[in-house]
């Protein structure tokens, strides 16, 4: 028992590590995106974020490999929920439209029109990126209930064990005894 929880325990973990590194690069890139908004609408747009944002897109829709600092690289598996997926497939088609609009709002940096658009598009973005973050924080705090639910579990089963083997020591070993001391009480 106490070997399949550490087991399962072990590999939840990965999956919250896993977890929270993702709701940081979700986090970061929604206020990378923010501040490419406000470059945007002030004057040039940066390069830098797109292929940033589009990478991490497609990482968590597809699955690959995160390098780490410092560390080993981490593993991000496919995404098999339907619900997040088709989230993260939104927030790449916003994120395109987007990056659309900031070309025409770059040639045309006077066009009303272009710059509603592309805040339009920003906004959803945003919006699909907090949606994307709200759901892995969800999926980590429900991996983090499930270990402590498997850490009471031992608990409470180690428990029970232990009353158990307390009620057996008495009925095999002390009730004799108890006999014993009786019986040679009245012999003597």
């Amino acid at each position: 028992m106490l070997a399949v929880t550490f087991i399962i325990s072990g590999i939840v973990s990965r999956g919250i590590n896993r977890d929270e590194v993702v709701v940081l690069l979700l986090e970061q890139k929604s206020a990378e995106v923010e501040l490419w908004t406000e470059m945007t609408l002030d004057g040039p747009k940066s390069a830098g974020t797109e292929l940033d944002v589009e990478w991490l897109l497609t990482l968590l829709m597809h699955g690959g490999v995160l390098p780490a600092s410092g560390g080993m690289p981490m593993v991000i598996p496919q995404a098999a929920d339907v619900g997040l997926r088709r989230i993260l497939e939104d927030v790449m088609s916003t994120w395109n439209e987007a990056n659309t609009a900031a070309h025409q709002l770059a040639s045309e940096p006077n066009n009303t029109v272009a710059r509603q658009q592309f805040q339009d598009h920003n906004l959803t973005l945003q919006h699909g990126l907090i949606n994307a973050t709200n759901l892995f924080r969800q999926r980590l705090h429900t991996n983090t209930g499930m270990i402590r639910g498997l850490f009471a579990a031992l608990f409470l089963s180690t428990l029970a064990f232990l009353l158990i083997g307390l009620w057996f020591m008495e009925q095999i070993v002390l009730l004799p005894l108890d006999a014993l001391y009786a019986t040679a009480h009245r012999i003597a």
